[in-house]
């Protein structure tokens, strides 16, 4: 079993929940949203170690949402999503996700993707944190504090 916490963010009710027992009997801690704007929050908050999003949401799109987070975190990014062509998964991947999955999909595989982008992010190593008197350098939360002014 592994302890590792999966972000699932789609509109759709049974989708959420078909994950959520999924991952949850594969050994994940599942955290759900339903929107975009929900899961950025969700992400500032809890620090999921994956996320899986849907692309096709209302107001925020999964791509939009996808942008958004990449500002701030590394956290692995795997889009889930219908739309199969070309060009929306070059959108997707250009947007920030790290992989690319299309519905319906085998679990098996979907399962082979997140073992595969965990493993490619929990090197264990952590970005360095740079500290002077003036300024600091928190190369993880992409910040940066000036003479006591953060900055982002």
């Amino acid at each position: 079993m592994n302890n590792a916490t999966i972000l699932v963010v789609d509109n759709e009710p049974q989708i959420r929940r078909v994950l959520r027992s999924t991952l949850s009997s594969n050994g994940y801690e599942v955290i759900v949203a339903k929107n975009g704007q929900e899961a950025i929050e969700i992400a500032i908050r809890e620090h999921p170690d994956l996320i899986l999003l849907d692309v096709n949401m209302p107001e925020m799109s999964g791509l939009e949402a996808c942008s958004k987070m990449r500002m701030s975190f590394s956290t692995p990014i795997i889009m889930v999503t219908v739309r199969n062509s070309e060009h929306d998964k070059i959108l997707a991947l250009d947007s920030g996700a790290d992989d690319y999955v299309v519905k319906p999909f085998a679990i098996g595989e979907l399962l082979a993707r997140i073992r595969a982008a965990l493993r490619r992010s929990s090197s264990g190593e952590h970005l360095p944190k740079i500290e002077t008197p003036e300024l600091s350098i928190d190369l993880e939360k992409r910040s940066v504090d000036v003479c006591g002014r953060k900055s982002t």
